[in-house]
């Protein structure tokens, strides 16, 4: 019975397989997109024809495995709002949702389960960069979002949710790449979404995340909740960046991960003390933390960053 599920489970992997190369010319495939020298122009109109039989066949993991290379042949030929469009239909007609990444058979060797974060990271990112090309690089990082952008962005981290404790390093580089900190208007959502992956970090036990969603619930704060600070300060921080937690740095990351950790630990600091505003039990508690890591057996260059961090606490 094995042996006949196994046989009948191949016929059907392989028609899969053949039915992607009957609709496609095989010279003109999305993966493509990724080598210099092809025609960026005719696998976009391959893959738009493409498209619509692949839809109407329900070839989901072949749909998002070409949504993942063709972002890279519209930014060639500077048509990125098309790709947009395609991909927010795709959200639209329920092919990008938490029901697909429920049923889909990520055994196909189309799509697999852990692609998922660079196809919605994709989508985040080039819409970063495109909105900052189009306010002249003035941006930053951060991207005005709109009500469409901010809840794709949410329906993203609702389908990574579904497996959160196999997702959670997913989750949070979404929210880290995606900046909803900045989103002053969506204030009272994003603050609801840092709270439920703050109290998820600590169950995880994952001070790396934890500090990420605690330095973008700072930033937000410090900008629209200024007395929430102190609170947010007693209530998380306080007992949650103690020296007894950040001594497992020195066990667990290399220098440079040190480095980025504590330039993410220094962001909450800062927001927390202008926050107040100019609250030193915060500055001195940074101190503190600092004046650890610097009692510890350093490089060179970590004691040198240390030390400069140490310096600048002083001139907040």
């Amino acid at each position: 019975m094995n042996k006949f599920l196994k046989s009948n489970l191949l016929i059907i992997i392989l028609l899969v397989f053949q039915t992607k190369y009957i609709f496609s010319n095989e010279t003109h495939l999305p993966y493509q997109c990724l080598n210099d020298d092809s025609n960026f122009q005719l696998i976009i109109k391959k893959f738009e024809k493409d498209l619509s039989l692949f839809k109407e066949k329900n070839l989901f993991s072949i749909i998002l495995s070409d949504l993942t290379y063709i972002k890279y042949c519209y930014e060639k030929e500077k048509q990125i709002n098309k790709y947009f469009e395609i991909y927010e239909a795709l959200i639209d007609d329920g092919i990008i949702s938490k029901k697909t990444y429920k049923n889909l058979k990520y055994d196909d060797n189309f799509f697999k389960k852990d692609q998922w974060e660079r196809l919605f990271l994709n989508y985040i990112l080039s819409k970063a960069s495109y909105k900052r090309s189009s306010n002249n690089n003035k941006l930053d990082n951060y991207f005005p979002k709109s009500e469409e952008e901010f809840n794709n962005i949410l329906k993203f981290i609702e389908i990574l949710n579904i497996e959160k404790e196999e997702n959670f390093k997913s989750i949070t580089n979404l929210v880290y790449y995606s900046y909803l900190e900045n989103d002053y208007k969506y204030s009272n959502k994003v603050i609801k979404l840092f709270d439920t992956y703050l109290i998820s970090a600590k169950e995880l036990k994952d001070l790396e995340s934890y500090i990420i969603f605690a330095e973008k619930k700072s930033e937000i704060l410090k900008k629209t909740d200024v007395n929430y600070c102190k609170t947010f300060y007693d209530q998380d921080i306080k007992k949650n960046l103690s020296i007894n937690e950040i001594k497992n740095l020195r066990n667990y990351y290399t220098d440079l991960k040190i480095i980025e950790i504590n330039d993410q630990i220094a962001k909450i600091y800062e927001n927390l003390f202008y926050c107040m505003p100019l609250s030193f039990e915060f500055s001195e508690k940074y101190s503190e933390i600092l004046q650890f890591l610097l009692n510890k057996k350093n490089s060179k260059d970590l004691d040198k960053v240390i030390k400069d961090k140490h310096l600048q606490v002083v001139f907040w």
